[in-house]
């Protein structure tokens, strides 16, 4: 069924109305708040920690988050483990107050919900950033077999999906039952193996896939400037640090089959190093060092080339050789190799220049040999003989040797002195003496020292070995040649090689003739070493000064013993020196490790342990165990057989430290509210290890930290100033070792409203925990409410008002969130009555002390503040006021009682009804009549006073007491005054007479005026009835001034009116028209004056634009005055009332305004084709317009076609003209019933070949619609 055009424009109107809607439902949410979530906790670890709270509030703007626009997602990822056997977990709580577990799966989608689906409202719609006000809820984490690692992430989202500020996320990880560590297969690696294997285990438990795949190795080269681990990656910035990650593939751990382990083997690339050494250190996933997970491992190429022997056999004619690799590789190759002296055909296995290579294998590792020598012709040879390992020479020494053995001797020069002792006696002179025949420079460079040493050991000359292949004779004696006989001294120096004894056996001539005999040798010297250590106090880093020890940490005792006998100190040695405790005091002790040390009995080797290797320093920390002791001395020294006469001993000094430890008695020192909570129970408790005497306690300062400005923190009346306060102050006794003393402090808040500070106990305090509290107190809103006055016995009205008194007890201010805390209760109110504050009734329970003051109430400063009781019908009200909510106070209850008052009721009469008095009637007179049902005396009659309201300061009214006219005094003459003190009995009414005196106003320059007009007010108080007031009106003129031609009128259309006065002349400055319209919307033009609202009040003088000094003479009217509606309010029909005010007179007239009711239709307007022309009439039934105030808007669905419409031609569609320039000339004429409008012709001028268009014609009258027709039109079909 096709739509109606009422139809269309219903529906039209329809999705205004929903658009509307809609965008006042945006508008309320863009400026409602916003929320937040957050979670107490980030990260979660284990069994046991598993449980995350979320909290939903506000943020801290002034606009609450409307509940209803948020919902809340949650998402679950999962790492390890199988879907959906892992879940989140909740607690859901329904308005009723049921409850049930709720539980989300790690496999399900992530799909918004209403926020109390998650949390329970408890009745709220509205979140501010109060935390009291905020949604909290508890998640429980439930992860399934294996899984590692949960991440939740809450997200807040609006009624699109959209996230609202930041999500929360919570991460739990499954706990390590015991960190990780880290083991090697190898540590020392000696002979060159590359090949090394780690193993990761973490305490026993199992270990995971996920787990390990995010740890990292940390590889630190220590030794070395090549070497490193195959697979590692260089550290930015750090040329000896290399990572290798443990990542899923190649370089990942493999877990054994226990699952207790797992193992990587990793390879170690030595470069060019023969000896390295790394530091590995296991990293977590976030990158930092796993303390128990570290390992050092050193390597070593194994290999240490040593040539035993290289020397000239005389008997056999060979060269012998001796060669071994002291290295720990099982077998080395390398080449020995020869080159001999220019000019000399001696060979060496044949050859001048040769080599033979080698294999250094098996337990000895070692190869021995011979290279024979053939001479030729010559008789003396020499040769460079070479090694080298891999191409590198590890050995270059020459070597000379003669055909014909040499004859030589060599012994002691002191034959009888064969054993030395002590670094003194290490020079040993020998005589070297030459047989038969001289011998020459070459007879000296074949020849050579050689000895054998039994314990180790070297006989040098200056710092080489004098059995050197490179040390012969020649270089030995220094001379380049040696008579027949002749002998010649040399100095040698034995080197023990850092031990105890050596000795030197077989020194003979290498080379000589008859070498081994024992007329040509030395067989045999010893030497034996001296034992001397030092000790120090030295902390491995820094000398530490042993008499200056003090508290704990002075207990460790840094000693340094130094080996200054040049030889190893082993075993046997060490216990050859005792330890001395010399002056140890009484009841004090010094241990090693666990172990006491006995004076005169313990030896260095009980202190150390080990071998003391020679010229090194080892640390070891001894301990003082002090007793009850306060100060320990004693004198350290190392005795025995050590030969030291310096620095063998130290004196130690210890002195105990003051350790004193503070904490509550038990009492939760961050929750101390209100006035009990400023009393602050401490507990002292005593670590030192001896009894805290008054000097003790006196070095103890009582230090208060960040204490609220204005607050103080008191002992007994005292209060405490940080730093200067002493314990012993606070204490006054001694504090016995071990024993806990408890003491209370004192807050004093001040006008603080919360307090907080740290009690920290300074000076020579040494406790390193427990030796400071904090402190937080928050003060109690305590406000007492008092009357002012007996409120127990309120009567009449001026009782209903309830004149109370609000005292802030509290030591601060309280403000608008104080109060709110304040709630007001009516208890046992009177039922039917009410008790308000200014127009809101006391909403028992609900309504707070902030709603009743609205404004700070000052600490210790009364506000007074007056209620009003509302008794409905009640003659008796009773109630307690009581200040609840969060008020402390004792005071805090009013108790009111209220019953209605029986005043006596006497009234004015006609109290309604204006007087009216003119010119020279300056009498008036009231009646006043008793209108109870009690006589009322002159003292009855006295409680009633007369008052006067609008007399002005020159005016007077009196009225005659029988004797004489008396001036009334307002609010002091009485009832029982004017009666001349005569009762007035039940119903009687009598007369007063009154008389006015105007006075003279005061004019310019101290002229007196003369009063032309009155108008005031004459009344009692304090009586029972309504009708105790009557007002007065007294002119010097007749006021008579009236509307002419004033009358209902409608729409735009404006109304003439004229004022005439029909009284005595009057200007027109003193004549003021008020308008009044039932409709306060509503603008008016009055005249002269546009824009006028309804109450107000405009002189004559404005309205005409005329002279205020201008008169308006009897029997005259003024000009025309025109009265427009100029803006439509919403109330039609609208009286208004117009009134000319004139000294006090007034006139008044009501009009009806109401809008047109326009019945505009179309009529002929039919649907058309091609060029024709449709002819069509606007037809107006209701009430006339003029065709200016009508406009016509044409709009066409094919918006470029054009037309022609009346008298307008070539318009196209959004085109709007009035109806009287369509039909020029008629602008002016109305349109309405019986006026129709001319014939109107609408054509399509050019198509713009469209076939068809949908053409709208909409009639606008001020703007608003008020017709519109859709026609159809088609192009002719060809």
């Amino acid at each position: 069924m096709p739509l109606s055009l009422g139809t269309l424009v219903a529906i039209l109107m329809m999705g205004n109305v929903i658009s509307c809607n809609g965008c006042k439902s945006d508008k309320n949410n863009s400026e409602s708040g916003t929320l937040v979530i957050t979670s107490n906790k980030n990260n979660l670890k284990g069994k046991t920690d598993r449980e995350v709270e979320i909290t939903v509030k506000g943020t801290e703007d002034d606009k609450p988050g409307v509940i209803s626009n948020f919902k809340m997602k949650v998402n679950i990822q999962r790492t390890g483990g199988t879907s959906g056997e892992s879940e989140l977990e909740f607690t859901q709580t329904n308005e009723g107050s049921t409850t049930k577990v709720v539980s989300i799966k790690d496999n399900e989608t992530d799909e918004a919900k209403e926020l109390g689906y998650f949390f329970s409202l408890n009745g709220k719609t509205n979140l501010s950033d109060s935390e009291s006000e905020a949604l909290k809820t508890k998640f429980i984490f439930n992860p399934g077999k294996d899984v590692v690692q949960l991440v939740v992430t809450f997200e807040l989202v609006d009624q699109n999906g959209n996230t609202v500020g930041t999500p929360c996320s919570v991460t739990w990880e499954e706990e390590t039952a015991g960190t990780f560590t880290l083991a090697v297969d190898k540590d020392d690696i000696k002979d060159g193996a590359t090949k090394i294997t780690v193993t990761v285990a973490a305490g026993g438990a199992e270990v995971k896939k996920e787990n390990l795949d995010k740890l990292t190795l940390k590889i630190k080269r220590e030794v070395g400037a090549h070497a490193t681990l195959q697979g590692a990656n260089a550290t930015a910035g750090k040329v000896d640090e290399f990572t290798y990650a443990f990542t899923a593939g190649a370089n990942e751990l493999q877990i054994a089959t226990d699952k207790k382990s797992a193992t990587k083997e990793l390879t170690i690339v030595p470069g060019k190093d023969k000896d390295a050494k790394f530091n590995l250190t296991l990293l977590d996933k976030d990158g930092q060092d796993i303390s128990t997970a570290k390992q050092t491992v050193t390597w070593k190429d194994g290999v240490k080339i040593k040539v035993n022997k290289l020397e000239y056999n005389n008997a056999s004619q060979q060269i012998e050789y001796e060669i071994v690799n002291d290295g720990a590789s099982a077998t080395v190759d390398i080449k020995l190799s020869w080159e001999g002296e220019k000019g000399v055909n001696v060979v060496v296995n044949n050859k001048k220049e040769g080599n033979v290579t080698l294999k250094l294998e098996g337990a000895t590792k070692t190869v021995q040999g011979k290279l024979p020598v053939g001479w030729d012709t010559d008789t003396y040879a020499s040769f460079k003989f070479i090694v080298k390992h891999n191409g590198e020479v590890v050995y270059d020494q020459d070597l000379s040797f003669a055909k014909i053995a040499p004859k030589l001797t060599i012994g002691l020069k002191d034959p009888g002195v064969t054993e030395f002792i002590g670094d003194s006696k290490k020079q040993v002179t020998f005589v070297i003496t030459a047989g038969t025949e001289e011998l020459s420079e070459k007879d000296l460079q074949a020849t050579k020292l050689d000895y054998s040493a039994v314990h180790g050991g070297r006989l040098l000359h200056g710092t080489e070995d004098a059995r050197d292949n490179k040390i012969s004779l020649h270089t030995l004696l220094g001379v380049d040649r040696l008579l027949a006989g002749a002998s010649k001294e040399v100095v040698l120096t034995i080197d023990n090689d850092k031990k105890a004894a050596v000795t030197f056996t077989n020194i003979k001539i290498k080379g000589s003739d008859k070498e081994d005999d024992d007329a040509n040798k030395v067989k045999e010297i010893k030497w034996k070493g001296e034992i001397k250590v030092k000790v120090a106090g030295h902390d491995g880093t820094n000398v530490v000064d042993l008499t200056q020890l003090t508290g704990d940490a002075g207990k460790t005792v840094p000693l340094q013993f130094t080996n200054g006998s040049g030889f190893d100190l082993e075993e046997a040695d060490l216990k050859k020196v005792f330890i001395g405790l010399n002056n140890l005091t009484g009841g004090a002790s010094v241990n090693v490790d666990a172990n006491e040390i006995r004076n005169g009995t313990t030896t260095l080797w009980n202190i150390l342990g080990a071998k003391l290797a020679a010229g090194a320093d080892v640390d070891k920390n001894l301990t003082i165990v002090s007793g009850t002791n306060r100060a320990i001395n004693f004198t350290l020294t190392l005795a025995g057989e050590n030969t030291l006469n310096a620095n063998h001993e130290v004196d130690v000094n210890w002195k105990g430290e003051i350790k004193v430890k503070v904490e509550s008695t038990g009492v939760d020192l961050a929750q101390l509210t209100g006035d009990a909570g400023k009393t602050v129970p401490l507990q002292f408790i005593n670590e030192s290890g001896f009894d805290l005497e008054k000097a003790d306690l006196k070095k103890v300062a009582i230090v208060i930290n960040n204490l609220t400005g204005g607050a103080s923190v008191n002992y007994g009346a005292n209060d405490i100033q940080s730093r200067t306060t002493t314990l012993w102050a606070i204490l006054g006794d001694k504090l016995a070792a071990g024993t806990p003393a408890n003491k209370d402090l004192t807050i004093k808040s001040g006008t603080n409203k919360s307090v907080t500070f740290e009690l920290a106990l300074g000076g020579t305090n040494k406790a390193t925990t427990n030796h400071a509290v904090n402190v937080n107190w928050e003060g109690e809103i305590k406000v007492k409410v008092e009357g002012r006055g007996n409120l127990n016995q309120l009567k009449g009205d001026a009782g209903k008002t309830v004149p109370l008194q609000f005292t802030n007890e509290s030591p601060f201010n309280l403000k608008q969130a104080d109060l709110e805390k304040v709630v007001i209760n009516l208890n046992s109110l009177t039922g039917g009555a009410s008790v308000s504050y200014g127009a809101n009734n006391i909403q028992s329970g609900t309504t707070t002390l902030w709603n009743i003051l609205g404004a700070e109430l000052i600490s210790g400063t009364p506000q007074d503040k007056n209620l009003t009781i509302v008794p409905g019908t009640n003659e008796l009200v009773e109630f307690a006021l009581i200040f609840g909510g969060a008020n402390k106070s004792h005071d805090h209850t009013v108790h009111v009682n209220w019953q209605v008052e029986n005043k006596p009721k006497v009234s004015i009469l006609n109290a309604d009804d204006q007087i009216q008095l003119l010119k020279d009637n300056k009498k008036f007179t009231l009646q006043f009549k008793n209108g109870g049902t009690v006589d009322l005396d002159a003292t009855a009659l006295a409680d009633m006073k007369v008052e006067i309201d609008g007399i002005g300061k020159s005016g007077q009214i009196t009225y005659h007491n029988g004797a004489k006219d008396v001036v009334i005094e307002t609010g002091k003459t009485t009832l029982a005054d004017l009666l001349k003190n005569q009762g007035l009995n039940a119903g009687v009414t009598m007369d007063v007479e009154f008389t006015i005196d105007t006075g003279k106003d005061q004019g310019s320059w101290g002229k007196k005026n003369e009063v032309t007009y009155l108008k005031f007010i004459v009344g009692i108080i304090n009586s029972g009835s309504t009708d105790v007031k009557r007002n007065v009106h007294w002119n010097d003129k007749t006021i008579n001034l009236t509307f002419e031609g004033l009358e209902n009128f409608k729409g735009e259309d404006e109304v003439k009116f004229r004022i005439k006065n029909k009284g005595d002349k009057v200007k027109q400055g003193n004549i003021s028209i008020k308008l009044e319209s039932i409709d306060a919307d509503m603008n008016f033009t009055l005249g002269r004056k546009q824009g006028v609202k309804s109450g107000e009040v405009i002189s004559l003088s404005t309205i005409l634009n005329s002279s205020s000094d201008s008169d308006l003479v009897h029997d005259w009217p003024t000009n025309d005055i025109v009265l427009k509606v100029t803006g439509e309010g919403k109330k039609h029909p609208a009286t208004i009332t117009l009134t000319v005010i004139c000294d006090g007179k007034e006139e008044k007239q009501q009009i009806e305004w109401q809008a047109k009711e326009l019945k505009i239709a179309f009529e002929g307007l039919n649907n058309f084709e091609g060029d024709e022309k449709v002819k069509f009439t606007i037809k107006n039934t209701g009430d006339a317009v003029k065709r200016s105030q009508i406009y016509v808007t044409l709009e066409s669905t094919e918006t470029d076609m054009e037309f022609d419409l009346g008298n307008y031609g070539g318009i196209t569609s959004g085109a709007s003209y009035a109806l009287g320039s369509i039909i020029p000339g008629t602008s002016n004429i109305p349109l309405g019933p019986h006026m129709y409008g001319d014939t109107i012709e609408l054509q399509v001028v050019d198509a713009k070949e469209k076939k068809s268009s949908t053409i709208t014609l909409t009639v606008t009258y001020n703007g608003k619609e008020v017709c519109k027709k859709q026609v159809q039109w088609t192009a002719k079909k060809s």
